[in-house]
């Protein structure tokens, strides 16, 4: 089927030009609007021999103030999604109802290379209250039946799910596919979500797209011209899309270039805060599944070309930027555990200035109890501190001298 368009999210961003919401909040609109359509029917078959398979599923939170437009962004995603009649999950429902939802979402497609008839329960949760939908799920961490656990099982598509609700036989979901694109405030997100999801779990599933204010003003509605024939040359396109199925097949060059990628965010981590450790763990999973959005959006060859990974890298990096926003409101962590994690960033930079330590660590500690950590490593020998000048500024230089591992692989004076 040909293309009515060079490529979706391009388009896309052309039809909502002429509103307020951020850039950011736009494009990952429309990744999630095309992944939405792709459903399980889509993926990447990344090692076929361990069966590790990619699907185009995300988790995409918007996150911003409330005059930041969230909703605004969302919008047009679902006017979309509802013209071409895609199954999306209520704005709230306990955990158990979900579960309800997904197995009734369950249909079945031919494979485009092999005729095999697959059953696949795809949906996606669009929801302009993150936290509503997270409470009505039931966020009692207590319970093995919590849309927070599950949820968070869900992200990797199993081919089998199984539950077992109270008083109740086991029951399984084959083909199990959640999408999700949802908006909150930085506040309700804390509120919402519990420390262990916070730091590993979910979150680290998550991409989290900060914005603190609109893009620009937009006083009444505006209608250029050609808006119409735009919108259904995207409705069009999206069809085209949502037909697609099968394996998406990498390029060579993508493959290369993936490579080097990996390799090198691995000795440069892109964030030092905290709160996305276990996402950097993941961050090369959400890179994989954005590639095939990327080329779904573009043409229905099913190749995933170099153009697609720098697209995908590009964005990914262009958010990645902005995440630290997110939990820069966020508590401290007690004593023992910053001043274990200052060790840890001191032995891995070995040199550091105590301006770039205060960078790293301005939002958990004072300067004060930083200075305080900085003498008492002195003291035990684990750093050297010598005052230079660095640009026209008196600073401090942090010289590691080392330190050792207990037991646990953690690092001890």
């Amino acid at each position: 089927m040909s293309r009515n368009l060079e490529d979706w999210i391009q388009g896309y961003l052309e039809f909502v030009d002429h509103t307020e919401p951020s850039y950011l909040y736009n494009i990952w609109t429309a990744m999630s609007t095309i992944a939405a359509c792709l459903q399980r029917k889509c993926f990447i078959d990344w090692n076929p021999i361990l069966k590790e398979r990619i699907y185009p599923n995300l988790y995409v939170i918007l996150v911003g103030p409330s005059t930041a437009r969230k909703g605004t962004a969302m919008a047009p995603g679902r006017m979309f999604l509802n013209d071409l009649n895609i199954k999306l999950a209520p704005d709230a429902a306990s955990a158990q109802s979900l579960v309800q939802v997904i197995e009734e979402s369950k249909e079945t497609y031919i494979d485009s290379e092999t005729d095999e008839t697959v059953p696949h329960c795809s949906l996606t949760v669009f929801s302009p209250e993150f936290s509503v939908f997270i409470d009505s799920g039931n966020k009692n961490m207590k319970s093995e039946n919590n849309i927070i656990t599950w949820m968070t099982d869900w992200y990797d598509c199993k081919d089998v799910w199984d539950y077992k609700l109270k008083q109740s036989d086991s029951t399984y979901i084959r083909g199990m596919w959640i999408n999700l694109l949802g908006c909150t405030t930085p506040s309700n997100l804390q509120t919402s979500l519990p420390q262990i999801a916070i730091h590993g779990g979910l979150v680290a599933r998550m991409i989290l797209v900060y914005a603190s204010k609109k893009r620009k003003t937009v006083a009444l509605p505006i209608f250029p011209e050609g808006l119409l024939e735009l919108k259904e040359k995207l409705t069009r396109d999206l069809e085209s899309i949502s037909a697609m199925n099968g394996h998406f097949s990498p390029s060579r060059e993508f493959l290369d270039a993936y490579a080097e990628w990996y390799k090198e965010q691995d000795k440069n981590p892109p964030m030092s805060d905290y709160h996305f450790e276990s996402y950097l763990g993941r961050r090369q999973t959400h890179l994989r599944k954005m590639a095939i959005i990327m080329s779904a959006s573009r043409s229905n060859d099913k190749v995933i070309k170099i153009a697609d990974f720098y697209r995908a890298k590009s964005l990914l990096e262009a958010t990645e930027t902005l995440m630290p926003y997110v939990f820069a409101s966020y508590g401290r962590r007690d004593d023992s555990d910053l001043m274990h994690r200052v060790i840890k960033t001191l032995g891995i930079k070995k040199k550091l200035s105590k301006t770039d330590l205060i960078k790293l660590f301005y939002r958990e500690c004072s300067m004060q109890d930083l200075d305080t950590y900085l003498v008492m490593l002195k003291k035990v020998g684990a750093v050297d501190l010598m005052d230079v000048t660095i640009d026209g500024r008196k600073d401090v230089m942090i010289t590691f001298k080392g330190s050792k591992k207990n037991a646990d692989g953690l690092l001890e004076l």
